[in-house]
């Protein structure tokens, strides 16, 4: 009996082997190309910011008594989409510290409740990466989401970057964007005893951070990416069947 699997799940399935290509799904992409297909968001950097925001995972008290102290952003989407790939910038002068390349980090996405809550009312998951070995100035990070997830409209959503150890003068700047009314930068701030919080970091005044979210391919473009594999697919199957048939 042949099982027919549906296009959808073989489209989603394709689409993945895509993203997944040269590189692990873990692993951090860095390049110096701005992402310009299947962008649904895009906070770009600020002409007048060169000096960024700090993603950190530090020992010292900043603020006082709290270990971990990473940066995020939040934000809403007008239409409901398929998330696939968050991409943070690096600004145009930093300092790329050895503790902070090939280390664990993790995005953990919260749902808030409006543009000015700093309260997530639910953590939706976490994904974790491997920073590359290489990092230069004007990087775009480019975080692939190994299992692309749903984000629904109008609902407000938070993507904190995180480093997983909390390790002496782990910092990383990471670029501010232009003033953005549907959200907020923010802090995600953990004490020593395990408890934590997302804060506004230094408020909207000071604009938010350079964020671009791409969404999965549209249909079109997955049809036609999977029409130019089923031929191949089809040709080593008859190979296959052919070098059976010669045993």
């Amino acid at each position: 009996m042949i099982k027919i699997i549906p296009l959808a799940v073989v489209s989603l399935f394709f689409i993945h082997l895509q993203a997944g290509g040269l590189h692990a799904a873990t692993l951090v992409t860095a390049s110096q190309q701005k992402p310009v297909e299947n962008v649904f968001l895009s906070i770009e950097n600020s002409s007048t910011s060169t000096t960024g925001v700090v993603a950190q995972n530090a020992t010292r008290p900043s603020p006082l008594n709290a270990v971990i102290n990473t940066q995020g952003q939040t934000f809403s989407i007008a239409e409901a989409t398929l998330l696939k790939t968050v991409v943070f910038r690096l600004p145009p002068t930093v300092t790329i510290r050895d503790i902070v390349l090939e280390t664990e980090v993790e995005l953990i996405f919260y749902k808030l409740e409006n543009a000015d809550s700093t309260e997530p009312t639910q953590e939706i998951t976490r994904f974790s990466w491997m920073m590359p070995a290489t990092l230069a100035a004007n990087d775009y990070l480019y975080f692939d989401l190994e299992t692309p997830f749903s984000l629904a409209a109008e609902q407000q959503y938070g993507i904190v970057f995180a480093f997983k150890e909390t390790r002496l003068n782990q910092s990383l700047n990471l670029m501010a964007g232009t003033t953005y009314t549907g959200g907020d930068r923010i802090s995600y701030v953990v004490n020593a005893d395990g408890s934590g919080w997302l804060t506004p970091a230094q408020g909207k005044s000071n604009g938010s951070l350079s964020l671009h979210l791409v969404a999965i391919p549209e249909p079109g473009s997955v049809a036609l990416l999977l029409g130019a594999a089923l031929p191949l697919a089809l040709l080593g199957l008859r190979h296959r069947g052919r070098f059976h048939r010669s045993l």
